[in-house]
């Protein structure tokens, strides 16, 4: 039956460590022993009493050869071994190289042990001696800003040498140092081989007995948790120092002479005896096993970037290729996170070691509290999965294992685990309106709707709603366009809606137009002022051209004829006619200017000029002809004499009043002369029994104007004192012939 229970952080953190220890403390008991290492003789031209193994970044291990070389003379050489197994000499040093070291720029420094000196070779292969030390430089080790340290056996003393070559005394210490190793605060210890101890120096120098061990102590190695290991030379043990310096003097029986110790990538401590034929490895519980090699006399031990183990020993470099363990994965299909209510896939796959061991088995397993696990989930292949969908938020702990018949199912070297963090699911609404869009003044409803049971919900512009249902409407009648978006809350906090519900309302379309000024001469133009509101489409009758919208425009016009302007618009809301504001017109008058002409001898004069809205231009008929000695004059039709020709002409003229001539064509005109006498009348009138009336004449007033004869006319001058007695009384008499005499 599975059992899902949920923890806290600090829960999985006390179980995280629980289990880290389990695997340390117990994973011993299943150990490597059922497992044969690949045993491979790598080379077997290096030299003798090889002592110093180190790789370059490249992959490429040099070897110091402090017994003879390869050709068999004495050694002072450094050989270069590729990854290919390519033998070359790399450089010759100083007597008897002791170990080797790499900086951080690729330069290697050998010690070299009979000449009391350091050598610096480059990557091209120039060697230069870098430093001289105390006597019988054996081992180095760089510190973390570059300086070199290297233990000199028979003066007892420590050297320290900076980047630059400077080299002073760091330390004495115990008889005899030879391995030399760092501690993650930048503690120096040193393992004095003639005195038994371990001696511990401070990067200020202060040297203190750390610990007693086994006999000979000669090389050191830190764990990843800080303890120290000793290979005890003479008693053929290894030591290992809590951080606290608690010693086990015998943790490990080992083979005669341990003389290099290495961590490998699995975890355990690879020790190389000098005078035994194999190489010990020790699990983390202190299980011994031993994997055969070619000879003995194994000086170091170095792990390559392959992974592979690498031993010096006689005049041979053989290579061990570990055995890797299953290995296992455990993801979540929704990653680190998930909320309540969702389901994520919880995978383990499984990769096999290359021993040979097939999986068998992977499993998931919940942990529930700090005292152990529950089995969720297993499948007898290479991946198991297993739906995760709580119910309840928490963080929830997941460990994938792989399982062969080399590891059962308590033992899980491979394990892996993956962290999930269940929140509550964060609340959700909706909001929807129907019909959407509206015109104005219709009616919509709007829906809303809610999720993971929200403590509130609130809409926008009509405000909180009872959460008592999960959904629910009611009618809206906004008057313009409004937006509803909604927001709601629980635990897992406040949301908004992703986006906003807006109801859109459609507004009547308007427009309005005004011609001024209202009337025009032919020619002209006027200015035609026009608006609109909420309009997708707006046209002018008579076509003015392009019309703008939603906005106060003008327009000049120029018609022929009078004109009335006349305007329609349509939208979302509708179509409406256009209105013209109140005093204003939307007619336009356009009239001409009319124009009378006569003519006299077929001379045209213009006499009368007039506009009219018809438009028309009239010319009158030629009145005659006038014989000599008469003449006509431009803008006159009356037929002229000269001044000793008016008497004979025939004028009629009663003093005051004269009418010239007083004989005419019917149809032509005359002119009517008058004079008022100053003093002898308020006010003059003349009058013609035909019509003609000129009144308002005043005292001392002379005047002319022409009339127009048709028949036989007397015109009269009366005028009129200040005591309205009639003062003067003349008239004259125009007679009409039926053709035009000469006088």
């Amino acid at each position: 039956m599975l059992r899902f229970d949920r923890i806290n952080a600090r829960t999985s953190f006390a179980i995280a460590a629980l289990l880290l220890f389990s695997i340390i403390l117990f994973g011993s008991t299943v150990a490597y022993a059922a497992v044969t290492y690949p045993t491979t003789t790598f080379v077997t031209t290096v030299g003798e009493q090889s002592d110093g193994l180190a790789f370059d970044s490249s992959g490429n291990l040099y070897v110091a050869n402090r017994g003879n070389d390869a050709q068999g003379t004495d050694g002072d050489t450094v050989d270069k071994v590729t990854l290919a197994g390519v033998v070359t000499t790399f450089a010759s040093t100083g007597e008897r190289p002791w170990s080797d070291a790499f900086d951080s720029s690729g330069n290697l420094y050998v010690a070299n042990h009979t000449s009391n000196t350091i050598s610096k070779i480059t990557p091209s292969g120039t060697v230069t001696t870098f430093a001289s030390v105390g006597s019988d430089p054996s081992y180095l080790i760089f510190d973390s800003s570059g300086n070199l340290y290297e233990a000199n056996e028979t003066s007892n003393t420590i050297s320290k040498i900076t980047p630059s070559g400077t080299v002073t005394t760091f330390a004495s210490v115990g008889s005899d140092p030879a391995g030399l190793a760092f501690d993650s605060s930048g503690n120096l210890y040193s393992a004095n081989w003639g005195a038994n101890t371990v001696s511990k120096i401070t990067p200020s120098g202060t040297v203190t007995t750390f610990a007693t061990v086994g006999s000979e102590p000669w090389a050191l190695v830190f764990d990843s948790s800080g303890n120290l290991y000793t290979a005890n030379y003479g008693a053929g043990t290894v030591s290992k120092i809590t951080p606290g310096g608690i010693v086990t003097t015998a943790w490990a029986t080992v083979g005669s002479e341990p003389y290099a110790l290495a961590f490998g990538p699995d975890g355990n401590l690879y020790v190389a005896n000098q005078n035994t034929a194999f190489v010990s490895q020790i699990t983390p519980g202190g299980t011994v096993t031993s994997f055969a090699i070619s000879s003995s006399l194994s000086y170091a031990l170095a792990f390559g970037p392959d992974g592979n183990l690498y031993v010096a020993h006689g005049d041979d470099i053989s290579k061990l290729t570990l055995p890797t363990r299953p290995t296992a994965t455990i993801t979540s299909s929704l990653g680190a996170t998930m909320q309540v209510g969702q389901s994520s896939t919880i995978q383990t796959s499984a990769v096999a070691g290359n021993d040979g061991d097939a999986i068998t088995a992977t499993e998931i397993t919940q942990s529930y509290n700090a005292g152990g696990q529950t089995t969720d989930n297993s499948s007898a292949s290479a991946t198991t999965n297993y739906t995760f969908t709580p119910t309840a938020a928490g963080t929830y702990v997941f460990y994938g294992y792989a399982e062969t018949s080399a590891y059962p199912s308590w033992y899980h070297p491979s394990g892996a685990s993956v962290v999930v963090t269940v929140t509550n699911s964060p609340p959700t609404c909706t909001v929807t309106l129907t019909p959407n869009p509206v015109d104005a003044g219709q009616s919509s409803t709007l829906q809303w709707t809610t999720s993971n049971s929200p403590n509130w919900l609130l809409i926008n512009n009509v405000g909180y709603i009872s959460t008592s249902t999960s959904s629910g409407s009611f009618s809206v009648t906004p008057s313009t366009t409004t937006d509803y978006t909604c927001s709601v809350n629980n635990a897992a906090g406040t949301a908004p809606y992703s986006s906003p519900a807006s109801l859109t309302v459609y507004q009547l379309p308007m427009c309005r137009l005004a011609v001024s000024p209202s009337s025009i001469i032919r020619g002209g133009s006027a200015t035609l002022t026009y608006f609109s509101q909420n309009v997708t489409s707006f046209s002018i009758t008579p076509s003015i051209g392009t019309v703008t919208q939603n906005a106060t425009a003008t327009a000049s016009v120029s018609p022929t004829t009078s004109t009335t302007y006349t305007g329609s618009v349509s939208g979302p809301g509708g179509s409406a006619q256009c209105t013209v504001p109140t005093g204003a017109t939307s007619t336009l008058a356009v009239s001409c200017t009319q124009t009378t002409t006569y003519s006299c001898n077929g001379l045209t004069t213009i006499v009368q000029t007039s506009t009219s809205t018809s438009c028309v231009v009239t010319t009158n008929s030629n009145y005659g002809s006038c014989s000599s000695p008469g003449y006509c004059l431009a803008g006159d039709s009356y037929c002229y004499y000269s001044s000793p020709d008016f008497t004979s002409f025939g004028s009629q003229s009663t003093g005051n009043l004269t009418l010239h001539p007083s004989l005419v064509h019917q149809g032509k005109s005359i002119k009517v002369f008058w004079n008022v006498l100053s003093g002898s009348a308020l006010s003059c009138n003349v009058s013609g029994n035909n019509g003609d009336y000129w009144p308002g004449l005043s005292s001392g007033a002379t005047g002319v104007t022409s009339a127009l004869i048709n028949q036989a006319t007397t015109y009269t001058l009366s005028c009129l004192n200040d005591s309205g007695v009639s003062t003067t009384t003349e008239t004259a008499t125009v007679n009409v012939v039926p053709t035009y005499q000469e006088q």
